[in-house]
């Protein structure tokens, strides 16, 4: 479940799990939200079938903000996992330099199971949440890629 913003604006500080349904409820209110969810649906389908587990969604986007120019995202991967692993079309979404958004990926640590997931999962949604713009810390999304929400098929 997302929070209520704690100024108007911000999610409270940390990662927030959710799902894709509620992230189209509360953050897509305008046509150029409903632009860059597309998009994120677009990424987050590719992702899955990238093999990606958990999605950290930050930056503008998961704000009160009416004009989010890009997403923000953060992909946790397979133990393992780097752009060698993968196939061609998943390289683009490990990348910074995309102009699809501003991406980074994580793999999860061998050995590492899923009981360990939510505490790693909470340190990298403290450190990623922070605002250049504002120099403030912020919430953001947390989501996963395991679902059955029929728009990630």
């Amino acid at each position: 479940m997302i929070p209520e913003f704690v100024d108007g604006l911000n999610l409270p500080i940390g990662g927030h799990f959710c799902t894709v349904a509620e992230v189209e409820d509360r953050f897509v209110f305008n046509e150029g939200r409903r632009t860059l969810f597309q998009a994120l649906i677009d990424l987050l389908r590719l992702a899955r079938r990238c093999g990606f587990l958990r999605v950290l969604l930050g930056g503008s986007f998961p704000t009160g903000g009416e004009s989010p120019s890009d997403l923000d995202i953060t992909w946790f991967c397979k133990p393992g996992t780097t752009k060698i692993s993968v196939e061609r079309e998943c390289i683009e979404i490990m990348e910074d330099s995309s102009d699809r958004g501003n991406f980074l990926f994580v793999p999860f640590d061998e050995g590492t199971g899923p009981d360990s997931y939510p505490a790693k999962l909470a340190f990298w949604a403290e450190r990623l949440g922070w605002c250049a713009k504002t120099n403030m810390p912020r919430g953001v999304l947390l989501l996963s890629l395991e679902n059955d929400d029929d728009r990630l098929r």
